[in-house]
């Protein structure tokens, strides 16, 4: 009986050390987690302020900096003249088809969308073209940065042993490097005119570099390694989406090429659906649902990198 007690007591002995323990390591977590809640609210707050903000512009302004991204210098006016231009187009061309003014309708929002899509494409063939040669532009930056250089410097030095497209945008953050403004304020100017998103890593990098200081060439090193992912995911996932994208294109275009040989062979042909309104309507409806699958299509097909 005795060994029984004193196992008891033993047993009770170790539990009661147990739960001391625990409670000892609740209190520590709870104190590393406010550490860490502390920590992670103080790095939110530091990266704010070196976030870009967004602004908020008008429709037109908007255009006009996708198509700074896509190298052309188009301002508000030239993209309000191209807009016009393309629902006219657009227009004219259901006019011709079916000759009526309701069904051509339908044509000027289409027109206003197609010349966004067009920079978008552009866009996102422009960047996949700066995205890789970004990467040989950041290795000679970090190269000439470990060799004691400033990123001002490395920068200049880069200029003509780069690819041209690059290149040029590398002259014109020389020249504002040259007119008086900050590496990191000359690389935030450029965002503009660069859709690359790792761009933007390497604008937010300079800056909190200039703040804060630190090893900024390995910064690019981690930056290249990261343009390298991207480039072998965009290209698995180019390869996947091509044919839905070939599948829009013949989605959107072959109703079209079918009527203009309908047209052509019996011009005659949809004018019973014309005399009546609720075949007008069908016809609206028609080009309406013809332009949303190939809308439809060619965002699910669409993958943003930039």
């Amino acid at each position: 009986m005795e060994s029984i007690y004193f196992g008891l007591l033993i047993f009770i002995a170790v539990m009661f050390y147990g739960c001391v323990c625990i409670l000892k390591i609740k209190n520590m977590r709870t104190v590393l987690q406010e550490i860490v809640g502390l920590e992670e609210e103080a790095r939110k707050e530091k990266l704010a302020r070196y976030r870009i903000p967004k602004l908020n512009i008008g429709i037109l302004s908007k255009i006009s900096s996708k198509a700074k991204k896509a190298n052309l210098n188009f301002g508000e006016l030239e993209v309000f003249a191209m807009e016009v231009l393309c629902a006219a187009i657009a227009f004219g061309i259901l006019k011709f088809l079916f000759t009526s003014t309701y069904v051509a309708l339908i044509g000027i929002p289409i027109g206003l969308y197609v010349p966004i899509n067009i920079l978008n494409a552009m866009i996102s063939k422009r960047g996949e073209l700066l995205a890789k040669q970004l990467h040989g532009c950041l290795i000679i930056w970090a190269n000439s940065l470990r060799s004691g250089v400033s990123l001002a410097q490395a920068i200049a030095g880069s200029i003509g042993r780069v690819a041209p497209q690059i290149n040029e945008e590398l002259k014109r953050i020389k020249y504002d490097i040259d007119l008086g403004f900050s590496s990191a304020d000359a690389l935030e100017k450029a965002l503009v005119r660069i859709p690359v998103a790792e761009f933007k890593m390497v604008v937010m990098t300079a800056k909190i570099h200039r703040q804060l200081g630190g090893n900024l060439a390995e910064r690019f090193d981690n930056i290249c390694l990261t343009i390298e992912e991207r480039i072998a995911t965009r290209d698995v996932l180019k390869a996947h989406t091509t044919q839905a994208k070939l599948g829009a294109v013949v989605a959107g275009l072959m109703p079209f090429i079918v009527l203009i040989i309908l047209k052509t062979m019996s011009p005659d042909y949809l004018k019973p659906m014309l005399d009546s309104p609720y075949g007008t309507m069908m016809l609206m409806l028609s080009v309406f649902l013809v332009f949303l699958g190939w809308f439809t299509i060619n965002k699910l097909s669409t993958i943003k990198f930039n």
